[in-house]
């Protein structure tokens, strides 16, 4: 139970090469036809920023979005999309938020809990298939985003 809103838009890919394009096509969705701020939107990633880590992210600053720049980590950058890890983005919220590479914490409930509940107003996931299973959505083609309820 909660507030009336619009349904988490699910989008597929079938492999991590889809996801800028596929993040492209939702940050230009929400941006331009939905008329969002850059500042009211975030991705977070299932995944780790840090250069390092077995984990790391597949998105890069130098690989755009579509027209979209990506800013990984903080501080937020004018003129770019934020993207974080769902772990440093606990207690933080975005109008929009779009998440990413979950696929390897599908099995961790306290991941999982703040990743979902970091949207105010809309929540978009993308991933595989089995993301979509694992949280109860269809892997079929969302339709698309819209802030207007």
């Amino acid at each position: 139970e909660g507030p009336d809103g619009p349904e988490v838009a699910f989008h597929p890919i079938a492999g991590p090469g889809q996801l800028p394009r596929e993040l492209g096509r939702v940050l230009h969705h929400l941006v331009i036809d939905e008329k969002l701020k850059l500042a009211d939107v975030a991705v977070l990633t299932g995944r780790s920023l840090s250069p390092g880590a077995p984990a790391r992210t597949a998105l890069r600053p130098e690989v755009k979005a579509g027209q979209f720049r990506l800013r990984l980590g903080w501080p937020d950058e004018e003129g770019a999309v934020l993207v974080e890890s769902v772990r440093r983005f606990k207690g933080l919220e975005r109008s929009a938020i779009v998440l990413v590479e979950l696929e390897d914490r599908l099995a961790d409930p306290a991941v999982l809990y703040v990743a979902l509940s970091r949207a105010r107003q809309l929540l978009v996931v993308i991933g595989e298939e089995g993301v979509a299973t694992a949280l109860g959505q269809t892997a079929s083609p969302a339709p698309p985003c819209s802030t207007s309820r």
